[in-house]
């Protein structure tokens, strides 16, 4: 993941921290939280690619838990 993807996420989970009441699933994928945390942040996937300087495809696999 690049670092810029790293951030982004770091932000989300802080909003969806106060959003959620720190909501956390401690079973759930990556991808699965990724997906959570953009939800809960308002975000759509081209949103949050654009943020992270990468495309929504690469997002969308993503959260789907798939690799290259």
């Amino acid at each position: 993941l690049g670092s810029h993807l790293g951030c982004v996420v770091m932000a989300m989970y802080a909003v969806a921290q106060s959003r959620d009441g720190e909501r956390i699933v401690a079973d759930e994928t990556f991808g699965a939280r990724l997906r959570r945390l953009r939800e809960a942040a308002g975000q759509t996937q081209q949103q949050l690619a654009d943020l992270a300087g990468m495309h929504r495809y690469g997002l969308a696999k993503l959260e789907r838990d798939e690799r290259h």
